[in-house]
């Protein structure tokens, strides 16, 4: 057996950290966190898609980070004492809150995704419109692949397959 193969997961890792690294450094000089950042855009996006009626809980964080409820508690807190989200009780159900950016969260929106686009502007530095698009089919046909993948007898909970 080889020690020189190099596997796809070791690559996927490698460009993620690096990736979750840059978008970091981006982000923090508005003393925000990448995941901060990506809570706001999922409110945003579904904003977006749903209307500004559509309420999202925090179980639809939960699901859509694939992070246990107890770390998503943390990292809302956080979010809510540096007044970028608010939670507002439910009209539909008095027992439960949803989740809404403030004024401050929405002026993070535009930023985030300025970042985002010099991220991936730095990571297919080089590439052809041609090879960003073949990278972009080969990557959703990865991902398709992964969501459709039974690992012990149950899907793989990924929150991106609405996205596909």
């Amino acid at each position: 057996m080889s020690c020189e193969k190099v596997y796809y997961s070791d690559l996927f890792k490698k460009i993620a950290n690096g990736q979750k690294a840059m978008l970091n450094h981006g982000v923090a000089q508005n003393d925000i966190t990448y995941v901060q950042s990506l809570v706001l855009l999922f409110l945003n996006n579904m904003r977006c898609q749903f209307g500004s009626d559509h309420e999202v809980s925090q179980k639809d964080v939960e699901d859509y980070l694939l992070l246990k409820g107890s770390t998503v508690t943390r990292l809302l807190s956080r979010m809510e004492e540096s007044e970028l989200i608010q939670r507002v009780r439910s009209q539909k159900d008095c027992r439960s809150n949803y989740l809404v950016m403030t004024e401050k969260g929405e002026s993070f929106v535009p930023v985030f995704y300025q970042v985002l686009d010099n991220v991936e502007q730095l990571m297919t530095d080089g590439f052809s419109q041609e090879e960003k698009e073949t990278l972009m089919t080969l990557l959703q046909r990865v991902l398709k692949n992964i969501i459709n993948a039974e690992i012990t007898g149950s899907k793989i909970p990924i929150s991106t397959k609405k996205q596909i």
